[in-house]
């Protein structure tokens, strides 16, 4: 294998960096090490013991090496008797050649009793211990642990750690919950005043209706003691949408086709709909619209839903002005024969009437599909689980697009049935009301040119590679490698302080993201624009630092200095990073009267990262002088709040190499 000399230079680093830290784990476990040259010396096969935890290393540069050496160096310590511990202690102390084996020997025997138990527990707890490390590095890379958390020195012994891991279990068994529940619901409408469902199962229904929002119900159907009741409803062919308000108040609509009342659970259902309030009194289904005050476009969300996915009808009069309604289908289906966007968007809407006074008509399932090629994944698995783990991310990406105007209600994924040799993520945006077939026009033709502008591309192209993708499904293609990376070819540098957010800014791909540090306490009488004014300084003096850094290797990279090229290099840097980078400052709230300043310093750039670009150059360089970008913070919090205290001490200056990767 050829290597280039920066890969030569970049794995060089890597293997001093490793012998560095197996080297100073040796010298962290004396005791683990002489008792490990003991047993080996009684038992030649016995295995070397920092051998076997430098080979289970999860993250290959043994980064976690020596604070697991130290914390299982205290608790074998912990589990000596003092008799073998000061024996150990003169081995380890005296060297490897200052006992012979007669000396070896009578020290095995004076510790006869202990030696094996220690050797034992030494070994039976290498397993625990893996397993502890393992799994917190697994959630730090699924970013349940994230910030100054995934800082393994933080944790003040194993106990310490393998109760943030259970933490992190219960967060993600909490998450995979939510996401269980989510999709045993069908949702109807959501906003900040109204929330409207059909739940899927009995689970669902209990954990909304009891557990959802302010108060629970008395719904039979939503006893956490009588799942039976909603399985008798269910065989009755009942089907129940549950309606939540703002103001506390949860109705459940009871429909089926039934001539006669149902008598199920001691309770009546007339004329096939009954609607329930949360004290499981009941109401007709004009009284529940009098009652909640509900919003007519809403009640025509739950009529709509009964009607095309259950065949139902709900009791209620809806008005109509048809002809406008009528115009509007029919530019609707000259659309879809004449634009071709359509059928590339795979998009279909419904057009129905509105039950208020001004004869308006709302337009229903609406949306679009994002098309992914299937040669730019490794496999179906992966593909799908690596939507799942971005699912939120990507939602947000979509919502966050100026381009396209409205508020996608979700996402879901399948391979195209249209498109066999792409997957598809189906997009469904919020329903509008028109009161004409002109402004219905105008809103639709807007929404196909500017999704078909985000989305649209060539599908028969079999050679399209991740660049050529459009700006929104190459965004989306890189939400699913941030969170499964061996899901996807594409190709993405880490750093060890910043983490990829694609969904913050929408005129960016990404957003890299620095944990939060702290520079200080909180300033007592601070002001925000003075708070603005300190994370300006900031910025300026890192693009002033980064772009020196650019500059100087612009004329080393040259045979001869190019002073000429390397200053327009630095002022080219300034103008991009003066757009690209952002420092923000945070209040950390530890009391009432104690506040400190955190910082978050975040680069932009765009996807794929371009080699070589500013904005990649400033994150290599922050990344890896991590230390340095604290200390430049940390200075101008001094100068700007000259009268308040640290919370990090400044280092004297120094000249430093500043590194690149």
């Amino acid at each position: 294998m050829n290597f280039s000399l920066r890969e030569w230079k970049q794995y060089r680093k890597l293997t001093l960096l490793i012998e560095g830290r197996i080297d100073d784990a040796r010298k962290a476990a004396p005791i683990i090490s002489a008792v490990s040259k003991l047993a080996k010396q009684a038992n030649p096969r016995e295995p070397d013991f920092i051998d076997n935890v430098v080979a289970f290393d999860p993250t290959g540069n043994q980064k976690y090496l020596v604070w697991a050496v130290k914390a299982m160096e205290k608790n074998i310590r912990d589990s000596m008797s003092d008799r073998l511990l000061d024996a150990v202690i003169e081995y380890a102390e005296t060297g490897h050649e200052g006992l012979g084996p007669d000396d070896v020997t009578s020290i095995q025997r004076a510790a006869a009793e202990d030696w094996g138990k220690v050797w034992r527990l030494l070994i039976n707890r290498y397993g625990l211990f893996k397993d502890v490390i393992q799994d917190f590095h697994k959630f730090v890379k699924r970013k349940i642990i994230r910030g100054e958390e995934t800082d393994i020195n933080r944790y003040a012994d194993w106990s310490a750690l393998d109760a943030r891991n259970e933490q992190a279990r219960e967060e993600l068994d909490e998450k995979a919950k939510q996401k269980r529940l989510r999709k045993s619901i069908d949702a109807i409408y959501a906003d900040d005043d109204w929330f409207i469902f059909e739940p899927l199962t009995y689970e669902a229904s209990c954990h909304y209706a009891q557990r959802h929002g302010e108060g629970g119900t008395k719904w039979c159907i939503s006893s956490d003691d009588f799942p039976n009741y909603w399985e008798e409803f269910a065989a009755a062919d009942n089907k129940f949408v549950f309606v939540f308000n703002s103001k506390g108040r949860k109705f459940s609509i009871q429909n089926n086709e039934w001539d006669r009342p149902q008598n199920i659970a001691g309770h009546t259902a007339n004329h096939g709909t009954t609607v329930w309030d949360e004290v499981d009194d009941p109401m007709s289904f004009n009284d529940f619209r009098a009652v909640s005050k509900i919003p007519t476009t809403l009640v025509e969300k739950i009529t709509d839903h009964y009607a095309d996915k259950h065949g139902m009808d709900v009791h209620d009069e809806l008005s109509s002005n048809e002809e406008e309604l009528e115009d509007a289908r029919s530019m609707w289906e000259r659309l879809k024969e004449e634009d071709e966007k359509v059928e590339e968007l795979n998009m279909d809407i419904t057009l129905e009437m509105t039950d208020d006074e001004e004869g308006d008509f709302l337009v229903d399932n609406l949306g679009y599909t994002i098309y992914l090629p299937k040669a730019l994944f490794r496999d179906k698995h992966s593909a799908g689980e690596a939507f799942e783990d971005a699912e939120d991310t990507i939602q947000e990406m979509i919502d966050n697009n100026h381009n396209i105007d409205g508020y996608a209600q979700g996402v879901s994924w399948e391979s195209a049935s249209t498109h066999p040799a792409h997957y598809a993520i189906h997009v469904g945006y919020d329903t509008n009301t028109f009161s004409s077939a002109s402004d219905f026009y105008d809103h639709i033709t807007n929404f196909i040119y500017n999704a078909h502008g985000e989305v649209g591309y060539d599908f028969q192209d079999e050679k399209i590679t991740i660049e050529e993708l459009p700006s929104l499904v190459r965004k989306v293609f890189y939400a699913m490698a941030v969170e499964d990376p061996a899901a996807t070819v594409a190709d993405l540098p880490e750093y060890e302080h910043f983490s990829y957010v694609l969904e913050e800014h929408p005129s960016f791909d990404a957003a890299m993201t620095s944990p939060r540090f702290r520079v200080g306490r909180y300033p007592a009488d601070v002001t925000g624009p003075q708070r603005s004014d300190f994370s300006q300084a900031v910025k300026e003096r890192l693009i002033k630092w980064i772009s020196n850094a650019i500059s100087a290797e612009q004329l080393e990279l040259g045979r001869t200095p190019n002073e000429k090229l390397a200053a327009e290099r630095k002022w080219h840097s300034e103008n991009i990073l003066s757009r690209w980078l952002e420092v923000h400052p945070r209040v950390n709230w530890t009391s009432s009267s104690d506040r400190t300043m955190d910082l978050v310093i975040r680069v932009y750039q765009g996807l794929p990262p371009e080699k070589g670009s500013t904005p990649l150059l400033a994150l290599e360089i922050l990344d890896e002088n991590w230390d340095e970008v604290r200390q430049i913070a940390v200075r101008q919090f001094a100068e700007s709040f000259p009268e308040t205290p640290l919370t990090e001490g400044i280092k004297k200056k120094r000249k430093i190499r500043i590194k690149f990767r």
